[in-house]
């Protein structure tokens, strides 16, 4: 079930990435960390039991004091994670996309730097069009990596969530 799961984040996200990519619109992939979450929770409920699950949180045998600082910090810890990979998700969305508009807006900037359209458009198709082109092509690459990451984290922490080596 959870290869499942998997494999179909990784179509979600890399699908829904390249549909972002041609519509030059806001990166809606900001909320892909819910199913994460849940699926980290629910498969480590799952193999573990409930009460095991939230047991295995902090390791066993340690004074009192130790698990009231542990406890929320661990807990934190289950919040962070999966949204710590959708901002590295939509940071590199946001970053290529970024850099392609800089390079497209050269052609607006020479032509009013030489006050005359033909030198905008000119220097644009010479400079502009060629490397906006090749960005695309490897922001084309970064989403597969983006994908591939992403639901590799995530398989690594519904692993750490079944497998407790506390």
């Amino acid at each position: 079930m959870k290869v499942y799961f998997l494999v179909s984040s990784f179509k979600f996200l890399l699908l829904r990435s390249v549909r972002e990519l041609h519509r030059r619109r806001d990166f809606r992939c900001r909320r892909v960390n819910d199913p994460e979450f849940f699926a980290i929770i629910v498969a480590g409920t799952q193999a573990n039991g409930f009460v095991t699950h939230w047991k295995n949180l902090v390791p066993a045998g340690l004074p009192w004091p130790i698990y009231i600082m542990l406890i929320p910090i661990e807990i934190l810890g289950m919040f962070v994670r999966p949204f710590a990979l959708t901002m590295r998700l939509a940071a590199n969305m946001a970053g290529g996309h970024i850099a392609i508009l800089a390079l497209l807006s050269l052609i607006f900037v020479f032509t009013s730097l030489f006050e005359r359209t033909i030198a905008g458009i000119g220097i644009g198709m010479v400079l502009s069009l060629p490397i906006g082109v090749g960005l695309t092509a490897l922001e084309l690459i970064v989403i597969l990596v983006q994908a591939y990451v992403f639901t590799l984290l995530t398989a690594v922490f519904i692993g750490m969530a079944i497998h407790a080596h506390h």
